[in-house]
């Protein structure tokens, strides 16, 4: 391809902002808090949904890691963006946090982002949650129970009570929401691991429309066979992987490029019309663009980009967050997507 027929421009800019530490809790002894102190000029850029996570830049080993963490904060009731971090075994970064955050300290952060949330805060909740599992959990029970109207149970499990996080403000609100909200707690060194047939136990006969379960790859694998398969109920998993790349840095695409191929994008109530590259991807050229785009990883592993193609086709390098079913019916990863067959429509 000569030059004339494409002269796609690429540069490089950072992404996400510098968060101010306002506040250090520590909530166990292996575990920490961290509440950011977001600046009034970025509250749309940071406002969240409860359930969802931010991605971090921590300070460790020589270039630092770049490690999503959920929100344990929930909009309209703490002032803070608020994450917990328990330390995972071998975990560098982790292991960086507890040890060494403190007030004052600056970090690089992503928007939040994430699906792991509530849609109908009128339905009955079920929030299943092992370790550090309960962080997103407590995020969402506390919206919950101000902004909806649905019952909620909790059944956490921790290794013993010492270890159990949030294990005092989840009685002060089941004293304070009696009619609403059971809290179960499982102890891994008095009442063992908790399995597939002793969970089916602890929620027969809850009544619960929507379940979120957290925790680590086996408890929630454990969790998701003890509800079974009900299509009258909806069970949602959330799931993190080790991110590869650097998702602060964005590779920018400006472009008149004669393959570019014409897209429109409809997102938040607004449609962008764009030409769009077949060697990028639509997140990229997005973000290029200024456009607000949901994302995280870049990796085709979070599933915070799921979006529709309802025109169009596309490929992608990776569609691990997809199910077979969900590509069958034109779900696309936004940051893995690129343009095969154009004009492309897409929708958030």
């Amino acid at each position: 391809m000569n030059a004339t027929a494409s002269s796609t421009i690429r540069r490089t800019r950072q992404l996400g902002a510098e968060l101010r530490v306002a506040k250090v809790v520590r909530e166990t002894d292996d575990t920490v808090s961290l509440c950011f102190d977001v600046p009034r000029e970025l509250a749309d850029e940071f406002a969240y949904k409860a359930g969802q996570f931010i991605t971090i830049r921590v300070p460790a080993g020589d270039t630092g890691y770049a490690r999503s963490y959920s929100l344990s904060s929930a909009p309209g009731i703490d002032d803070l963006l608020t994450i917990t971090i328990k330390r995972a075994a071998g975990g560098r970064a982790s292991g960086w946090l507890v040890e060494n955050a403190q007030i004052g300290m600056t970090f690089r952060v992503l928007p939040p982002s994430g699906v792991f949330t509530v849609s109908d805060d009128a339905r009955d909740l079920l929030l299943i949650a092992a370790g550090s599992g309960v962080t997103p959990v407590f995020s969402i029970l506390k919206s919950a129970l101000q902004s909806g109207s649905g019952r909620v149970t909790v059944v956490t499990s921790h290794r013993t009570p010492a270890d159990a996080i949030f294990l005092t403000e989840l009685s002060e609100l089941q004293a304070a929401h009696p009619g609403r909200l059971t809290v179960i707690s499982r102890y891994t060194a008095t009442d063992g691991r908790l399995t597939a047939e002793q969970l089916a136990l602890l929620t027969e006969g809850i009544n619960w429309q929507d379940a979120f379960i957290c925790g680590p790859e086996k408890f929630m694998s454990a969790a998701r066979i003890a509800l079974r398969a009900d299509p009258s109920r909806r069970v949602h998993l959330e799931e993190f992987t080790s991110l590869e790349g650097d998702p602060f840095e964005l590779e920018e695409v400006v472009t008149d490029s004669a393959t570019a191929m014409p897209a429109q994008v409809h997102l938040d109530g607004q449609t962008h019309d764009i030409d769009w590259p077949p060697e990028s991807t639509l997140v990229d050229v997005l973000l290029s663009r200024g456009v607000r785009v949901p994302y995280s990883c870049r990796e085709g592993d979070c599933g915070s980009c799921i979006s529709k193609l309802t025109q169009g086709r596309v490929e992608m390098a990776c569609t691990d967050a997809l199910e077979e079913e969900d590509i069958e019916d034109g779900y696309i990863l936004a940051c893995q997507a690129r343009p095969l067959g154009g004009p492309l429509r897409v929708d958030f």
